[in-house]
């Protein structure tokens, strides 16, 4: 015994054809909708016959509990309710598309989308996956890689860069159906951002210096270490400017350097961060005034951080090549 679909594939709709899920809910539609979405599905009403005739249409009414039997016809399909539900919503032309957040669902749309060519529904899909790169990055990566989904697998792969390493294992079936060597080139990408922005946070070769230090009169001098040193920076035009800097923030831009190599670059904790170890140099007239009174020169060093370490990693995700799985 089958049940009847929700409102509008129930038996009050207009159809001549009922599509029944495996899980047997019958969905009331009108063939020549899906067969101009699909030439799998007007395949499959042709073959169908007198074949399909012969099926039980008979479901139960879900506002009275009775038994209603139907003379339409009945195909089977191997999808099950939720998946057809969401795949007819965006055929049919007077429903809302269907955008679920569930990977199984949306998974099960991918499939479907390949399976009766339906362009749209495998589009839909698709931007659904993306969007849950976010909360879902590595589920995602190996989906996106089974499907070859290529673009898709770079918005997850970067996605993945705010998780701590140990939080990469799991144990979703998804993962279980890439190659051991596509997840490992994520690993690798993952390694190669890490190396590149720790390596952009140890430069002294870069503008912010100038903007930042560059009115510190050669030859100031205080305690606790604030004795400045001399790099050469580039300014506007472009070309070599010397730049003084004080000891301190040598030292702070090599502990980002390595902190950069086991975590990502986050702007409000370095703002954070910056702030405490300036307002820590309590004996140095300037560091103390820079900490209170020139927070923007703070907040345009954690900014221009942000722009050159997604600026490097662009880079690298342009020519990085990942994984990719034969879909099965």
């Amino acid at each position: 015994m089958s049940t009847p679909a929700a409102a509008p594939f129930d038996e009050t709709a207009q159809a001549d054809v009922i599509l029944r899920s495996s899980d047997k809910v019958d969905f009331h539609v009108l063939k020549v909708i899906l067969s101009l979405s699909s030439i799998i599905f007007r395949d499959m009403f042709e073959l169908a016959g007198t074949e399909s005739s012969s099926l039980s249409s008979s479901s139960i009414d879900s506002n009275t509990n009775k038994t209603v039997q139907s003379t339409l016809p009945v195909v089977e399909i191997s999808e099950n309710g939720d998946t057809v539900d969401a795949i007819l919503r965006i055929i049919y032309p007077t429903t809302d598309d269907c955008f679920p957040t569930k990977i199984p669902l949306i998974c099960a749309m991918l499939e479907a989308g390949r399976k009766y060519e339906l362009s749209r529904v495998s589009t839909i899909a698709a931007q659904c996956l993306s969007s849950a790169a976010n909360t879902s990055p590595i589920v995602v990566y190996a989906i996106a890689c089974r499907y070859g989904m290529d673009d898709i697998v770079r918005t997850a792969a970067v996605a993945t860069l705010r998780l701590p390493i140990l939080q990469l294992s799991s144990d979703d079936e998804e993962l279980k159906r890439i190659s051991a060597h596509t997840f490992v080139q994520l690993l690798e990408f993952r390694r190669q951002c890490a190396l590149s922005a720790s390596a952009f946070a140890a430069s002294s070769n870069n503008r912010i210096l100038v903007e930042f230090w560059g009115n510190l009169e050669h030859g100031h001098t205080c305690s606790n270490g604030c004795s400045p040193i001399k790099v050469r920076s580039y300014n506007s035009r472009p070309r070599y400017l010397t730049v003084y800097i004080p000891q301190w923030w040598s030292t702070l831009q090599q502990q980002y350097s390595d902190k950069l190599k086991e975590t990502m670059w986050d702007e409000e904790t370095a703002k954070a961060e910056l702030i405490d170890v300036m307002s820590m140099q309590h004996t140095c007239l300037r560091c103390r005034e820079l900490s209170t009174s020139n927070v923007r020169r703070i907040n345009n060093f954690v900014r221009f951080m942000s722009e050159g370490i997604q600026r490097k990693r662009s880079e690298l995700l342009l020519q990085f090549k990942f994984g990719s799985e034969t879909h099965t």
